[in-house]
């Protein structure tokens, strides 16, 4: 949804905004309702998972990646680039539902602020994020 612009208005004249522009508060707000608007009220994977950006738009019933992965045969556990792709660093090794929030979070955050894959911000934040999510991440990878 890049491109989207408000209005503002105040005394010194009115101005285009984007997301970009926004507090970091309410561009999560924003994304998060944006996504939980996809959803069916109430979606909970058969699992438990309810985060939003975890679970599959338009699965019927309502699924999470990571049981999707492994209804499709594959495992619990993605690579994920630090930093994006290309990273200075090694790959780590997310549990998907981990890894989609992952993901989603850089797509909605420093990709949006204009920051190229593998640049210090984009490898900062992603480790910001990596930390934060404390022993969720299981290993590293070479």
């Amino acid at each position: 949804m890049t491109g989207v612009t408000w209005t503002s208005t105040s005394s010194t004249g009115t101005r285009a905004v984007t997301r970009a522009d926004l507090p970091l508060e309410v561009r999560v707000a924003l994304a998060v309702n944006r996504r939980m608007m996809q959803l069916p009220g109430g979606a909970v994977c058969s699992c438990g998972e309810a985060r939003p950006v975890c679970l599959l738009r338009g699965s019927e019933p309502v699924i999470c990646v990571e049981c999707a992965r492994v209804g499709w045969g594959y495992g619990p556990v993605e690579e994920h680039h630090v930093g994006g792709r290309p990273s200075p660093l090694p790959t780590v090794l997310l549990r998907s539902n981990q890894h989609a929030l992952a993901t989603w979070l850089q797509e909605e955050f420093w990709r949006l602020d204009g920051h190229e894959p593998g640049s210090p911000y984009a490898v900062a934040f992603d480790l910001g994020v990596l930390a934060g999510m404390g022993a969720a991440w299981t290993n590293v990878s070479g």
